[in-house]
This record gives structure tokens, C-alpha cells and sequence, in this order.
């Protein structure tokens, strides 16, 4: 996928004049720190790719955005060819309280509130537990209360994973 990626960019570089590359998500595993004690082939696999993937940065002719949520496993070679690197923390409370009334129609500014204060959820956790809401009022034709979207939260936290059972095929 990596490789795709940059043979892309490469291809799409002929026709402009500045490349401006955006590179994120699961293909960002690949950016991690590399293995020190290669003991299977795979290791060995990653660290080579992980070196092409060096590469083709040092001789990408363009700006390349990369984002991580997980900065500590960031290998430094690679945190190196990066100029600037910006940290985004999650919003405050009051900030959070406004994206829960956003994503989440029919709730009271009072529910936004304490869904706020009681989980520290990123915007983009926000917005997974709004689209579970919605799949549950496609599937019930009723939206969930607040103890129902609580639920929801904690879910998203793994808190009751033991509780919960995994739902898999069809439910009677």
C-alpha cells in the first residue's frame, strides 16, 4: 500500500508543480520504530520497507503531511525528515460539550455537558459514538437516552468489554 502511495505521488508530481502528499492511518504502522533484534523474516521485511520508505521521502519533491496518534512508536529517522511537527490535544471541556450537541441531535445542552465532563473523548471518538447512535435508531426506529449513549461511551472506553457480548451474524 506504502509503495502504491508513493508511485502515486511520483505520477502525479509530472502534472503539477508542488506535490502536496497526505499520509495517514493504519499504513502508518509502517512509520514505527524499527526492529533492533531481527529474530523472523517478517522483522526483517519491515525494516527494509521501512528503509524504502525513507527513501522515497528524501526524494519526494513536494511537502508530505503524515499524521500519528501515536508519536511515541514514531521511528526517529523518520521523526528526523520531518521539519515541523504539530501537536493537536483534545478539546476542552466546553469545546466538547459543543461537538457532543453537534453530533448528537435531541440532546439537552445539560446531557452535551455532563457527556463532556464525564468522558475525555477526542472529536473523532464523538463521532464514532454518534454514528453508533444512528445505526441504532436505523435498526430501532428510536434514538438512545442518555444512559443508552453512556453506555455507548463506555464501549468506546473498552470499560465494559467483559460486560458486553460481541455482536456477531444476526440477533434475535
Amino acid at each position: 500500500m506504502t509503495w502504491i502511495f508513493f508511485s502515486s505521488a511520483l505520477k502525479i508530481k509530472e502534472c503539477v508543480k508542488v506535490l502536496l502528499a497526505f499520509y495517514r492511518g493504519p499504513g502508518t504502522g509502517k512509520i514505527n520504530k524499527r526492529t533492533e533484534n531481527i529474530s523472523h523474516s517478517v522483522d526483517k521485511m519491515d525494516n527494509a520497507m521501512q528503509n524504502i520508505i525513507l527513501q522515497e521521502i528524501e526524494d519526494l519533491e513536494g511537502i508530505l503531511i503524515a499524521t500519528t496518534n501515536l508519536t511515541s512508536n514514531l521511528d526517529s529517522a523518520f521523526e528526523r525528515r520531518f521539519l515541523f511537527k504539530i501537536e493537536f490535544h483534545k478539546p476542552a471541556t466546553d469545546v466538547k460539550a459543543k461537538i457532543w450537541s453537534s453530533m448528537l441531535k435531541n440532546i439537552s445542552d445539560d446531557d452535551a455537558q455532563t457527556l463532556a465532563s464525564k468522558f475525555d473523548f477526542s472529536g473523532g471518538q464523538i463521532e464514532n459514538i454518534a454514528r453508533k447512535r444512528s445505526i441504532d435508531f436505523f435498526l430501532s426506529g428510536e434514538f438512545a437516552d442518555i444512559e443508552g449513549i453512556e453506555t455507548y461511551c463506555r464501549n468506546e472506553l473498552l470499560e465494559d468489554k467483559k460486560k458486553c457480548k460481541p455482536i456477531v451474524g444476526f440477533n434475535s
